[in-house]
């Protein structure tokens, strides 16, 4: 990092270290800043975004199987197995593999290699009785 155009150097002044007033972290856009970044890099390596859901990508070539990439926030799942776009995203973005997902919004992932399914099970939490039948009226 150099000192900003126009700021002196000369004498003790170069022991002197920068404060940042905004990183992007912190600021509204940088959902969408990320957002766009991935969505950028994601493209260029063939997969398709999907209509109904703009935070899903997937990919299908010749003599290989269907690639499924799923984004939410800043956790990304991969389903299929290439190896490749891990080493991409890896290379190009700062992430860490967790292994297998068992969770994700409030799911279990349950995977069933025999059967090629990959059911979701949600978890009730709250039990049916503190709903009145009025409020399960207004949730169906």
């Amino acid at each position: 990092m150099s000192q900003p155009a126009g700021f002196s150097t000369t004498g003790e002044e170069t022991h002197l270290v920068f404060r940042l007033k905004k990183s992007l972290y912190g600021l509204k856009q940088a959902p969408k800043k990320w957002y766009q970044k991935f969505d950028s890099y994601i493209r260029q390596h063939d997969y398709h975004r999907s209509d109904p859901d703009p935070c899903m990508y997937t990919r299908k070539l010749a003599n290989e199987p269907r690639i499924y990439i799923i984004l939410y926030v800043n956790d990304v799942i991969i389903a299929g197995s290439n190896e490749a776009i891990k080493r991409n995203l890896h290379d190009k973005f700062a992430i860490k593999e967790l292994g297998q997902a068992r969770h994700i919004l409030g799911m279990r992932i349950e995977r069933n290699r025999m059967t090629k399914t990959l059911p979701l099970l949600v978890a009730i939490t709250t039990p049916l009785s503190t709903y009145t039948v009025a409020s399960l009226a207004t949730m169906t």
